[in-house]
């Protein structure tokens, strides 16, 4: 059983994965810091081990007794049952007397159930705990229609006018046999709507279709909603229904993070009828937005743009899998970069199939230089039509190294390009790879972070500094020092100077020191960087006095005497 422990001085090997005397003796006995609890439904990594769910459920007696010590505890917040498939029919019958026990606890905020059985019994017997007055989160995967209809029921508050506390529901319905229907799926969002102050909901893979498209467009329009976050993957939304649901979100100013993945029924037309409502509207808390999976083309991305191409808010924009968008419409999107106030810190397009090609990097390069983006942090997408052009491009976005000045004035916020699927080597295997291969290095210099070559550089000084005078020693620690913290744009520039000089064997360091004294500290962490790989190691960082730090160091013996409010962040090359 494996106890998660809201206790720092435990650590994490203090989780258990058998249900031990031990164990019931701390729910017994009221632990204070056991408030999470979790029974997994697969062996753990010990392979010999049965598991703890299923050694529970064979033991009726322990299933009882396991049971009535949760329903009494009153310090577990949390409670996962982590099943993974139907649990065998012979054993229901024990898990519903687990269960029996469990519903009288009244200290639970967090109920996860993992993969629920067909049949209604597992809600129905959790009646008195979802009515309780602690709940707030709850989820299950497998959710049938007559679940739905049961949980609707036990959320009610028509008894009296106490607002209900669930916050966070999220149900994954079955992919077979009595699916969350239409009908239910609009009881439960009515009873969400009207008892509780929900705030993120999950229905995915549901029948749902016009009365819940009316039910949610209803939900989101009530000036009193609360919802922020909204996942409907793989539903039976229609070109209709998905019209409904869109003047639902013109109504709305709170909804932060929606997902419509894989929502196939909705056509291209659809889709244009989606946007083209949404046009007038401000979409003022949206941040994230999911359209991966579905059948987006380039008509829909002119409309789409007509609705985000100002937009200062959205931060977090998947269009993944959209197969039917060319290289017209990448392009067209590019113009979202174009925006200065662009709020945007990922994006997705990944897929093989998909058009993303050598001219839509291109704009998308452009695009980002010109504005001087300073917002997008990931770029996903497919190397399938990408050639040479295309990634040179992407390197001189994050790396210009014609010159000093170019290199400072490259992106220096995107953190992270990635490129899924198979080549298409459209323009020979060695040109192509050849620039991929420079694109690689570049990126894994340039997105290298100041914390990682801080950790390289520490154990550089650590293991080989002591054939060093005492105070380049301790000059050399207290730079070390200063390498692990936040960064900001000037002093990432400064960073992938310095990388690439040594990168390129370029060791005078005079051209460096005339830009700014602080520098000094990416140079030491470049030296931990190649002390580590094995560059250069013996010139830079050797022993005695005529090693090339050292000529540094001596050189510049007031270093940390220099105010730092006095150290201007001037562009590299100014005098």
């Amino acid at each position: 059983m494996d106890l998660s422990i809201q206790d720092k001085n435990i650590s994490q090997s203090s989780c258990v994965y058998e249900l031990s005397d031990e164990v019931l003796e701390r729910i017994k006995s009221n632990d204070h810091k056991l408030t999470s609890l979790k029974l997994l439904g697969s062996s753990t990594n010990n392979t010999h081990h049965e598991s703890e769910l299923l050694s529970l459920l064979r033991n009726r007696e322990l299933c009882e007794k396991t049971g009535a010590l949760i329903g009494s505890n009153t310090h577990l917040n949390e409670l996962y049952i982590d099943t993974e498939d139907d649990i065998d029919r012979s054993l229901e019958e024990n898990f519903d007397k687990f269960l029996m026990g469990v519903a009288n606890n009244r200290s639970l905020t967090t109920l996860n159930l993992g993969y629920v059985s067909d049949g209604p019994n597992v809600i129905k017997v959790l009646k008195p705990l979802f009515e309780n007055c602690a709940l707030t989160t709850i989820s299950f995967e497998n959710c049938t229609s007559t679940q739905t209809w049961y949980l609707s029921s036990f959320l009610s508050k028509k008894n009296n006018n106490e607002t209900g506390t669930l916050k966070h529901l999220s149900l994954d319905g079955t992919r077979g046999d009595n699916p969350i229907d239409d009908y239910d799926a609009a009881i439960l969002i009515t009873t969400l709507g009207m008892y509780h102050c929900i705030e993120t909901l999950t229905l995915n893979w549901t029948t749902i279709n016009e009365k819940s498209s009316h039910a949610l467009s209803n939900m989101l329009r009530d000036e009193s909603c609360t919802l922020k976050e909204l996942t409907l993957e793989y539903n039976e939304f229609d070109d209709e229904q998905v019209s409904t649901f869109a003047e639902g979100i013109l109504g709305n100013n709170k909804l932060g993070m929606m997902n419509l993945r894989g929502s196939n029924a909705i056509t291209s037309d659809g889709w244009k009828r989606f946007f083209n409502i949404l046009r007038p509207a401000t979409l003022g808390a949206l941040h994230t937005l999911c359209l991966d999976k579905n059948n987006i083309d380039d008509e829909v991305v002119t409309i789409f743009m007509e609705v985000f191409v100002n937009n200062n808010i959205l931060k977090e924009l998947d269009l993944g899998n959209s197969t039917s968008i060319t290289t017209v419409g990448w392009q067209a999107l590019a113009s979202l970069f174009l925006n200065p106030n662009s709020a945007i810190e990922k994006i997705s397009i990944a897929n093989a199939r998909s058009s993303f090609d050598d001219d839509a990097v291109i704009a998308w390069t452009n695009a980002l230089s010109q504005s001087k983006n300073a917002t997008l942090k990931e770029m996903w997408f497919s190397p399938r039509g990408i050639t040479s052009r295309g990634w040179l491009a992407l390197e001189n976005l994050v790396c210009n190294k014609t010159s000093i000045d170019s290199l400072y004035d490259s992106n220096h916020t995107l953190s992270y390009m990635y490129g899924e699927g198979e080549f298409e080597l459209c323009e020979g295997v060695p040109t192509t790879m050849d620039a991929y291969h420079e694109f690689q290095i570049s990126c894994r210099i340039a997105f290298c972070s100041r914390r990682q070559i801080a950790m390289n550089a520490r154990q550089s000084t650590d293991e080989q500094s002591h054939g060093l005078p005492d105070r380049i020693q301790n000059l050399l620690k207290k730079m070390v020092n200063k390498i692990d913290r936040p960064e900001t744009r000037h002093e990432k520039a400064l960073q992938k100077i310095v990388h690439f000089y040594f990168w390129s064997g370029e060791a005078n360091m005079k051209d460096i020191l005339d830009m700014e004294l602080n520098v000094m500290v990416h140079v030491i962490a470049m030296l931990g960087c190649f002390s580590k790989d094995g560059h250069h190691t013996n010139a830079l960082l050797g022993h005695g006095e005529h090693t090339l730090l050292y000529q540094i160091m001596r050189s510049v013996p007031s270093l940390f005497d220099v105010s730092s409010n006095n150290r201007k962040n001037r562009k590299v090359g100014s005098k």
